[in-house]
């Protein structure tokens, strides 16, 4: 599944492209003129300095947060259609794209919350713990060991979440149990995807360490690659081939009418 997957993006690049224009916005860079020189620690010298790349900043990070629950939903919706038809309509799956865009948001959101929430909450505990055993060293690093172990484990469980959500069209709650029943299932599989695309990022960035762009596009082609897993895997295992068989039966009457 895996070797399908990789050779179904290099020979359908058009799969790629939202991602591409997302992680295009997403590292864009904001020209800054000034230095900060002796502003030392005063944060509000700091931020007049640099009010205008504060606001630009911000901008984009909204503009990225908006913009990128349509365009995973494009992606989504052309690997689905690729893996149950053999085809692509690019059109009408950016058009279909906006039927999604709302529960992708939602979900997005819901996400970066319990992040943030579990960010805190680790550090308070970690920081606790740490004061409580009077600095200790081993403390600290087992705290923080436990902590990015929960972070994968929890990463693997969810990231099917929108996969599924498109690919069934459920709702939030049905899309949250399915993905972790899936990512359950398939734990090693998916984790194995991600070291590979974490191996091939990290090659990249030091072979093209001043070549943003070509960064940018390798790395939108490992995003997808995980996408492409998920819903192969997932359609194999909980849909069958039976459905993919039904799919192209019923486009090829329709293009015979």
């Amino acid at each position: 599944m895996f070797k399908k997957s990789l050779k179904l993006i290099f020979t359908e690049p058009l799969m790629v492209l939202p991602l591409f224009i997302c992680n295009l916005l997403g590292n864009a860079r904001i020209p800054v003129k000034n230095q900060i020189v002796g502003y030392g620690f005063d944060i509000n010298s700091i931020i007049r300095a640099y009010s205008r790349q504060i606001m630009v900043a911000l901008l984009l990070m909204v503009v990225l947060l908006f913009i990128s629950p349509f365009l995973t939903a494009w992606t989504n919706l052309m690997v689905k259609d690729k893996v149950l038809s053999g085809k692509i309509d690019f059109n009408k799956n950016s058009r279909e794209a906006f039927k999604y865009y709302v529960r992708v948001l939602v979900v997005s959101l819901a996400l970066i919350a319990a992040l943030i929430i579990y960010i805190f909450l680790s550090i308070f505990i970690i920081g606790s713990l740490y004061v409580a055993s009077k600095g200790s060293a081993g403390v600290f690093i087992i705290g923080i060991l436990i902590f990015v172990l929960i972070l994968g484990f929890v990463a693997i469980l969810v990231t099917p979440v929108i996969p599924i959500l498109v690919v069934e069209d459920e709702g939030f709650t049905g899309a949250f149990k399915r993905s972790f029943e899936f990512g359950f299932s398939n734990f090693f599989n998916i984790l194995g995807v991600f070291v590979f695309n974490m191996i091939i990022g990290l090659l990249v960035g030091i072979i093209f360490k001043n070549v943003k762009i070509i960064q940018t596009l390798i790395n939108s082609y490992m995003s997808t690659l995980l996408t492409v897993y998920i819903i192969n895997k997932y359609i194999e295992e909980y849909i069958g081939f039976d459905k993919q068989n039904e799919v192209q039966a019923l486009e090829d009457s329709t293009t015979l009418e």
